[in-house]
């Protein structure tokens, strides 16, 4: 299956032979020859498709995909974090005070307003005043 290769001599740059010992573990290549001639066949495509935006169009895909992974994973952490707390708080109330099941209706119609028309962005500042003077 491998194609038969022959024996070149190139001349190259010091510091772009260590550049290539340093990232040959990240490209999945085993051998500095394959590292290279993965490159030359990538530009060589690149030129062949007279740099066309369907050669980039792939990698700015799996570069964005990665980005959006990353922060996805960030906004569930935090999350994660966030239920932690607001669930602490219930725990907090709840060992504090009894409350009806018509109270708990109300409360839970209050806050879903009180979210809804501050469009999800919580203000302490703003319940404080609610809770103290009504709307």
């Amino acid at each position: 299956m491998s194609a038969k290769k022959e024996r070149k001599v190139f001349n190259i740059e010091p510091e772009l032979y260590e550049d290539i010992e340093l990232y040959l573990g990240k490209a999945g290549v085993s051998s500095k020859s394959e590292f290279i001639r993965d490159a030359i066949k990538f530009y060589i495509d690149y030129h062949r498709v007279d740099k066309s935006v369907d050669f980039i169009t792939p990698i700015i895909n799996d570069v964005m995909k990665s980005n959006l992974d990353y922060f996805l994973e960030g906004m569930s952490e935090m999350l994660f974090k966030l239920a932690v707390e607001v669930s602490k708080l219930n725990l907090i109330v709840a060992a504090d005070r009894e409350f009806s099941m018509n109270e708990l209706t109300n409360l839970d119609m209050a806050a879903c307003k009180f979210v809804s028309e501050n469009n999800g962005v919580l203000d302490f500042d703003d319940a404080y005043y609610t809770q103290k003077y009504g709307d």
